[in-house]
C-alpha cells in the first residue's frame, strides 16, 4: 500500500471504472475532508448501496440528517459506566483464560490462535452489552462453529457475518460498480445476520409489551433502551443494532490481536509493560478506568500498535460539491487541488501513519517510546486511527479501554506467551474458525519485516491469526 504513494507522491489522482478518484495520505487533506470542510463531503451513495443488503439503514450506510439522528441514537451506548462493563468483561476474560489452560494438566504449553479467541470474546461481550444476553461462544466447543450449531445460533451468525463483510470489502473495491459482485451466498449471509439480530429484538419487544404498564422499570441493555422509545421504528432499531454489533465486535478483535502480536514480537516492550502493570496493580488487582488512564506506557503501546496496524486502514468520502484540497495540485503536489463534485477521495490511514518524514526513518518499526515527550506534537495531525471531526469513531474511548483491560488481564494471568508459526493445517482449520473469511482470503499484504502478513476486508487483521503457546500464571 505504500509503493504507489512513494511513486506518485502523497496525493495523486486516477480513474477507476471511469470514475475520478483522489488518493491521499496528506494530514492537511485528511483534516480538510474530515473536519474543516466536512459539509463538502458525504460517505457516498456507493457505500450506502454496498452496505445496504447487510446494514439496511444503519449508521454506516447513512449521510445527512439520517446520519445525524442515528449518531444521536447510538451515542448513549458509548457514554456508559465502563467500570460496570468491566465486571461483565471479566466474566468473558475468565472464559478466554479457560481456553488457554492446559487441558490435561501436563507441562506442555497449549497451542492456540488467540486472534480467533479474541473474535469469540468480542462476540460474547458485544452481545452482552448490546442485547443484554451473551452468546457465550467461548464456553462452547467451537471447533465446528461454521456447521453444527443450530439455525440462528452465534456460530451461524459469526460465519454469515464474516462472509458478508468479506463480500462488502470486495464489492467496495469496485466503487460505483459494487453491484456486479453479488451472489446467493452473500444475500443469504446478510439475511442470516439480520435474522440473528431480529430474534433478540423480537424477544425484547415481547418483554417490553409485558412490562409496559409497570412503573420504575429500567432498561437492561442498549437494545431494551431503544425498544422503550416509542418513536423509533422496529426496522430502524434492527439496522442500528447490527451496525453496532459489527463495529463493536470486529474492530475490537482486530485491535486486541495486533496488540498481543506486537508485544510477542518485542519481548523487551512486553517485559517493560508487564513490570509497569505489576507495579501499579500488584497481586493481579483488577483494573479500573482510573488505573488504565494512569498507565501511560500502556497507552503508548496501544498508540504505536494502532499507528502501525490501524484497524480500519482505508476510508473515503464523496464530494457533494466542487471543493478544494490544500495539497496535491501542481507538479510538486504542494499546490491546492480542485476536487469536482462526485469525486471519490480516499484517505489511506495505514500509508499516512507510516510516513517517514513525519514519524521518522524507523516509521515501520514498533517503538512505543516514540510517544514520549514533546515529539508527539509532530504526530498529532498524522495519527488518525479513529478518524476525526464530526464522524470521529463513537466507540473510540470504549475500544481503548476494552483492549487495555484485555491486555492487562492477559499479562497478569499468563507467565509466558510465545509467538509461534501457524500449524501446517491452518488453511484447512480456517474453515472451522470463528470467521473463515476474516480477514479477506484474496487480499494479502506483506510488511517490510518479511514475517508479518495481514489481510484487508472492512478491517485489517493478521492474515493467518496469532498463534501462541501459553503458560498460565502460578501466582
Amino acid at each position: 500500500m505504500l509503493q504507489e504513494y512513494e511513486k506518485h507522491g502523497h496525493t495523486y489522482t486516477q480513474k477507476v471504472n471511469g470514475q475520478l478518484v483522489v488518493l491521499t495520505r496528506s494530514p492537511a487533506n485528511v483534516h480538510t475532508i474530515c473536519k474543516q470542510r466536512f459539509k463538502d463531503y458525504d460517505a457516498g451513495a456507493d457505500r450506502a448501496g454496498n452496505f445496504r443488503p447487510l446494514l439496511g439503514h444503519g449508521i454506516l450506510a447513512l449521510d445527512g440528517r439520517e446520519w445525524t439522528r442515528s449518531r444521536a441514537m447510538l451515542r448513549p451506548h458509548f457514554n456508559r459506566n465502563l467500570d460496570q462493563d468491566f465486571l461483565q468483561l471479566e466474566v468473558h476474560v475468565q472464559h478466554l483464560l479457560g481456553r488457554l489452560k492446559l487441558s490435561d494438566g501436563s507441562d506442555t504449553a497449549i497451542l492456540v490462535d488467540i486472534a480467533d479467541l479474541f473474535l469469540k470474546l468480542s462476540t460474547d461481550f458485544a452481545t452482552q452489552t448490546v442485547f443484554g444476553h451473551s452468546t457465550d461462544s467461548l464456553l462452547r466447543d467451537m471447533r465446528h462453529w461454521s456447521g453444527e450449531q443450530d439455525k440462528g445460533s452465534a456460530g451461524e451468525f459469526s460465519t454469515a457475518l464474516a462472509h458478508a463483510l468479506y463480500m462488502l470489502g470486495q464489492r467496495g473495491q469496485l466503487l460505483n460498480f459494487y453491484w456486479l459482485r453479488d451472489s446467493l451466498q452473500f444475500r443469504r449471509s446478510c439475511r442470516r445476520c439480520r435474522a440473528f439480530v431480529n430474534k433478540y429484538l423480537a424477544e425484547s419487544l415481547s418483554q417490553e409489551s409485558e412490562v409496559s404498564k409497570e412503573s420504575g422499570t429500567t432498561a437492561t441493555s442498549f437494545m431494551h433502551s431503544l425498544v422503550a422509545k416509542e418513536n423509533v421504528p422496529t426496522s430502524v432499531i434492527g439496522d442500528q443494532l447490527l451496525s453496532l454489533l459489527f463495529a463493536s465486535r470486529d474492530t475490537t478483535a482486530s485491535f486486541a490481536s495486533w496488540v498481543i502480536y506486537t508485544l510477542l514480537k518485542h519481548p523487551r516492550v512486553m517485559g517493560k509493560l508487564r513490570g509497569v502493570i505489576e507495579t501499579h496493580l500488584p497481586h493481579g488487582e483488577l483494573p479500573t478506568m482510573a488505573d488504565i488512564s494512569a498507565l501511560v506506557y500502556l497507552r503508548h503501546v496501544l498508540n504505536e500498535t494502532m499507528r502501525i496496524f490501524p484497524v480500519v486502514p482505508m476510508n473515503g468520502r464523496t464530494a457533494r460539491v466542487d471543493t478544494v484540497l490544500p495539497e496535491g495540485g501542481g507538479r510538486s503536489g504542494e499546490r491546492p487541488l480542485l476536487v469536482p463534485k462526485g469525486t471519490i477521495v480516499g484517505f489511506n490511514t495505514y500509508a499516512l501513519q507510516h510516513r517517514r518524514d513525519i514519524f521518522g526513518e524507523d516509521a515501520d518499526e514498533f517503538r512505543p517510546e516514540r510517544w514520549e515527550g514533546d515529539a508527539t506534537g509532530d504526530f498529532e495531525g498524522a495519527f488518525v486511527p479513529f478518524i476525526l471531526g464530526p464522524r470521529v469513531c463513537l466507540g473510540k474511548n470504549m475500544a481503548m479501554m476494552t483492549v487495555s483491560y484485555l491486555t492487562i488481564r492477559l499479562l497478569q494471568s499468563l507467565d509466558h506467551l510465545e509467538l509461534t508459526d501457524a500449524p501446517g493445517e491452518t488453511m484447512v482449520r480456517r474453515k472451522e474458525r470463528a470467521s473463515p473469511y476474516w480477514p479477506s482470503e484474496e487480499t494479502r499484504y506483506d510488511m517490510a519485516d518479511g514475517t508479518t502478513t495481514f489481510g484487508i476486508g472492512i478491517t485489517m487483521a493478521p492474515r493467518d491469526g496469532v498463534w501462541v503457546k501459553s503458560h498460565r500464571s502460578t501466582s
